[in-house]
Protein backbone atom coordinates (compact mmCIF):
# COMPACT_ATOMS: atom_id res chain seq x y z
CA UNK A 1 0.00 0.00 0.00
CA UNK A 2 1.55 3.37 -1.16
CA UNK A 3 1.41 6.05 1.25
CA UNK A 4 0.42 9.61 -0.40
CA UNK A 5 3.29 11.74 1.46
CA UNK A 6 1.85 15.15 -0.69
CA UNK A 7 -1.69 14.16 0.60
CA UNK A 8 -0.93 14.16 4.07
CA UNK A 9 1.48 17.57 3.80
CA UNK A 10 -1.29 19.43 2.02
CA UNK A 11 -3.96 18.16 4.29
CA UNK A 12 -2.69 18.97 7.38
CA UNK A 13 -1.34 22.51 5.79
CA UNK A 14 -4.67 22.92 5.60
CA UNK A 15 -5.34 22.42 8.97
CA UNK A 16 -2.92 24.23 10.14
CA UNK A 17 -4.16 27.26 8.06
CA UNK A 18 -7.88 26.68 9.39
CA UNK A 19 -6.28 26.56 12.81
CA UNK A 20 -4.30 30.14 12.09
CA UNK A 21 -7.74 31.87 11.35
CA UNK A 22 -9.67 30.42 13.68
CA UNK A 23 -7.32 31.26 16.93
CA UNK A 24 -6.72 34.57 15.11
CA UNK A 25 -10.04 35.29 15.53
CA UNK A 26 -10.61 33.51 18.79
CA UNK A 27 -7.74 36.22 20.11
CA UNK A 28 -9.20 39.14 18.14
CA UNK A 29 -12.56 38.94 19.68
CA UNK A 30 -11.52 38.16 23.29
CA UNK A 31 -13.19 40.54 25.60
CA UNK A 32 -9.95 40.77 28.02
CA UNK A 33 -8.24 44.17 29.81
CA UNK A 34 -5.36 43.63 27.10
CA UNK A 35 -6.93 44.70 23.87
CA UNK A 36 -3.35 45.31 22.43
CA UNK A 37 -1.45 41.95 23.25
CA UNK A 38 -4.31 39.75 21.98
CA UNK A 39 -4.22 42.19 18.58
CA UNK A 40 -0.82 41.04 18.09
CA UNK A 41 -0.83 37.92 18.66
CA UNK A 42 -4.00 37.54 16.84
CA UNK A 43 -1.81 39.27 13.50
CA UNK A 44 0.63 36.57 14.69
CA UNK A 45 -1.65 34.04 13.69
CA UNK A 46 -3.10 35.58 10.74
CA UNK A 47 0.27 35.94 9.17
CA UNK A 48 1.36 32.58 10.14
CA UNK A 49 -1.66 30.92 8.70
CA UNK A 50 -1.41 33.30 5.56
CA UNK A 51 2.17 32.03 5.12
CA UNK A 52 1.08 28.49 4.77
CA UNK A 53 -1.45 29.48 1.72
CA UNK A 54 1.32 29.79 -1.30
CA UNK A 55 3.47 27.05 -0.41
CA UNK A 56 -0.35 24.75 -0.67
CA UNK A 57 -1.08 26.87 -4.10
CA UNK A 58 2.80 26.08 -5.65
CA UNK A 59 2.54 22.10 -4.19
CA UNK A 60 -1.11 21.41 -5.52
CA UNK A 61 -0.25 23.72 -9.10
CA UNK A 62 -3.32 26.22 -8.27
CA UNK A 63 -1.03 28.93 -8.77
CA UNK A 64 -1.81 28.50 -12.38
CA UNK A 65 -4.96 29.65 -10.92
CA UNK A 66 -4.08 32.43 -8.19
CA UNK A 67 -1.08 33.80 -9.30
CA UNK A 68 -1.20 36.94 -7.53
CA UNK A 69 -0.66 34.78 -4.15
CA UNK A 70 2.27 33.01 -4.49
CA UNK A 71 5.10 34.95 -3.43
CA UNK A 72 3.05 36.59 -0.47
CA UNK A 73 4.47 34.02 2.10
CA UNK A 74 7.72 35.77 1.63
CA UNK A 75 5.99 39.19 2.61
CA UNK A 76 4.00 37.50 5.68
CA UNK A 77 7.84 35.64 6.80
CA UNK A 78 8.92 39.09 7.18
CA UNK A 79 6.02 40.06 9.38
CA UNK A 80 5.96 37.72 12.10
CA UNK A 81 9.31 38.19 13.74
CA UNK A 82 8.03 42.07 13.84
CA UNK A 83 4.38 40.99 14.82
CA UNK A 84 6.28 38.89 17.88
CA UNK A 85 8.90 41.54 19.15
CA UNK A 86 5.81 43.83 19.84
CA UNK A 87 3.29 40.89 21.15
CA UNK A 88 6.55 40.56 23.77
CA UNK A 89 6.80 44.05 24.40
CA UNK A 90 3.25 44.87 25.10
CA UNK A 91 2.81 41.88 27.51
CA UNK A 92 5.86 42.60 29.73
CA UNK A 93 5.80 46.33 29.74
CA UNK A 94 4.06 48.02 32.42
CA UNK A 95 2.72 51.07 30.25
CA UNK A 96 2.50 49.39 26.93
CA UNK A 97 2.94 52.33 24.11
CA UNK A 98 4.32 52.65 20.93
CA UNK A 99 6.78 55.64 20.64
CA UNK A 100 8.64 56.72 17.60
CA UNK A 101 11.95 54.79 17.87
CA UNK A 102 9.47 51.53 17.06
CA UNK A 103 9.38 52.54 13.26
CA UNK A 104 12.34 51.38 13.07
CA UNK A 105 10.98 47.89 13.70
CA UNK A 106 8.95 48.28 10.49
CA UNK A 107 12.21 48.74 7.59
CA UNK A 108 12.11 45.08 7.49
CA UNK A 109 8.69 45.57 5.97
CA UNK A 110 9.52 47.88 3.83
CA UNK A 111 12.10 46.50 2.58
CA UNK A 112 10.21 43.25 1.61
CA UNK A 113 7.18 45.02 -0.12
CA UNK A 114 9.89 46.97 -2.25
CA UNK A 115 11.51 43.82 -3.15
CA UNK A 116 8.31 42.09 -3.80
CA UNK A 117 6.68 45.18 -5.71
CA UNK A 118 7.97 44.52 -9.09
CA UNK A 119 6.50 40.98 -8.78
CA UNK A 120 3.23 42.26 -7.71
CA UNK A 121 2.96 44.77 -10.54
CA UNK A 122 3.79 42.01 -13.46
CA UNK A 123 0.54 40.54 -14.96
CA UNK A 124 -0.44 37.01 -14.04
CA UNK A 125 0.81 35.35 -16.93
CA UNK A 126 4.37 36.68 -16.23
CA UNK A 127 3.89 35.71 -12.45
CA UNK A 128 3.23 32.03 -13.96
CA UNK A 129 6.03 31.79 -15.80
CA UNK A 130 8.16 32.91 -12.93
CA UNK A 131 6.83 30.34 -10.36
CA UNK A 132 7.17 27.91 -12.49
CA UNK A 133 10.69 28.49 -13.08
CA UNK A 134 11.64 28.18 -9.34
Amino acid sequence: MKIDIDFFLIAFSLVGIIQGFFLGFVFLFRKKVNKKVNLFLSLTFFFIASNIFPSILIKTKLYLFFPHFTRLGWFFSCNIPILLYFYTKMLISEKPNFSKKDIVHFIPTLVCFLILFPFLIKPASDKIQLSMES
